[in-house]
């Protein structure tokens, strides 16, 4: 294909030089390497904070639940049952991850003129964007919250009042 367009060019004006004949392709893959990897890295550091989220939201809650081992089997022996246990953990993770969220919404929005160059599609200020991530996160939050949750319902209260 390069030659036929150097002989139609050469037909046209021999004087024209022709050099470095590529695809459109691959002239608009070089002009957007740098922002594809500059994505790919911001992606990259999302997922990454994403999951160490998780395993701290995680750890916090197995650790207070672990602290608080001898109170749920103190409820239990009183009558609590494994849903009132549960709604008690969920209460106290739900709290940490409002907080956080809030926190995080505040930062993101200060934030946004860092970021406005990236965006391509979206506002720097998309609620719906902003409801997403947040919707994720707590979903994500839940899911952390709740084994550490069930462990909880599972407390022996005869052990716990024993101290063990």
């Amino acid at each position: 294909m390069v030659e036929s367009i150097r002989r139609a060019l050469a037909e046209i004006d021999p004087q024209l030089p022709l050099a470095n004949v590529r695809p459109l392709e691959s002239v608009a893959a070089a002009a957007t390497a740098t922002r594809r990897l500059t994505l790919w890295l911001v992606a990259a550091f999302g997922l990454t904070s994403f999951f160490l989220a998780v395993v701290g939201i995680y750890g916090v809650m197995a650790q207070a639940v672990g602290q608080r081992r001898q109170e749920f089997g103190v409820r239990q022996a009183l009558g609590a049952t494994p849903r009132d246990i549960l709604r008690l953990v969920f209460s106290s993770g739900a709290g940490m991850t409002f907080l956080g969220l809030v926190v995080g919404i505040a930062l993101a929005l200060g934030s946004t003129r860092l970021l406005a160059s990236l965006l391509y599609g979206v506002t720097p200020l998309d609620p719906a964007t902003f409801v997403g991530v947040a919707a994720v996160l707590m979903g994500a939050a839940a899911g952390a919250i709740y084994l550490p949750a069930r462990r909880a319902t599972r407390i022996s209260p005869a052990i716990a009042l024993r101290g063990e």
